[in-house]
């Protein structure tokens, strides 16, 4: 990376030099290929600041976005430790919490509908089951 900083440094240098040769009048006197140079000295000298400029602007964003990740992942790690350590409230609260964290297992009698077949198929495989529902539903007062 340095030796292409130190080449990106050497062609802006040199673009420069170029251009206060230009402006000497010589490309006038001189014509041809020399002229053909001064009328793309313009191209030249942005293509030198780019080269140096696109790599420097993104060192800098990235500086900026891996402290902002540092920062993100430093609390994440305090936070971990907090947990790792609770304080007695911290800990009653996370017994409290537990309570509602409990593991449901979906299992096929729970499953009312399903995208591998299409409704009106479902419907005919299990219109034995919808029926009893409706005739419990109706004669039994399941209000559901």
């Amino acid at each position: 990376m340095a030796l292409a900083a130190g080449l990106g440094g050497l062609n802006l240098v040199l673009a420069v030099f170029l251009g206060v040769l230009l402006r000497g009048g010589i490309a006038a006197e001189l014509g041809g290929f020399v002229a053909f140079v001064a009328s793309i000295y313009g191209l030249l000298l942005t293509y030198a600041l780019a080269f140096l400029g696109i790599p420097a602007i993104r060192y800098l964003w990235l500086q900026g976005r891996n402290q902002r990740l540092a920062a993100r992942n430093q609390a994440r790690q305090q936070w971990a430790q907090g947990l790792q350590q609770p304080t007695p409230q911290l800990q009653q609260k996370l017994v409290f919490a537990s309570q509602f964290a409990a593991e449901k297992v979906i299992t096929q009698q729970d499953i009312a509908y399903s995208t591998e077949t299409g409704l009106l198929e479902q419907n005919l495989e299990r219109a034995d089951q919808i029926d009893e529902e409706w005739r419990r539903r109706l004669e039994g007062g399941d209000r559901n």
